[in-house]
């Protein structure tokens, strides 16, 4: 009988915790130990196991192939540009102090391939053409 007494004030005790956790905004969930989980707030879940479903060894995504192979010649003459600003591209440091004002690559917001693009769209001077395009799209 005490035991369940203490139980069942523990339960109340922690509900409180929880609704006044949530209450200022903050989740409180199970720990979970060493074990990672892509949710700590669903007590039964489908275990993640991302496994690609093109390329890596298997074929390619057959539309997207027959886009891109479309406008190969588009994209060579696009990375031929891009190509031309290596030194711009060059003199920005891999790392860098997140509070300086220096741009680097590795800053965990907008690396490489996006930082790229940019450079060469702003720096060949076809921010224009760039936009024409999206506006195409759309």
């Amino acid at each position: 009988m005490i035991k369940k007494t203490v139980r069942h004030a523990a339960n109340i005790i922690k509900k409180t915790v929880q609704q006044a956790a949530n209450a200022a905004g903050i989740n409180i969930g199970k720990y979970p130990g060493t074990e990672w989980r892509w949710s700590y707030d669903v007590d039964d879940y489908y275990p993640v196991d991302p496994i690609p479903r093109w390329g890596h060894g298997k074929p390619p995504h057959p539309q997207i192939s027959e886009i891109l192979h479309q406008q190969r010649s588009d994209f060579s003459a696009l990375l031929h540009r891009f190509s031309q600003c290596s030194g711009v591209l060059a003199s920005v440091p891999l790392e860098g102090d997140p509070d300086s004002k220096i741009p680097f690559w590795r800053n965990g917001g907008f690396e490489n391939p996006d930082a790229v693009a940019l450079v060469g769209m702003l720096v060949r001077g076809f921010w224009g053409e760039a936009q024409q395009v999206e506006e195409k799209r759309i």
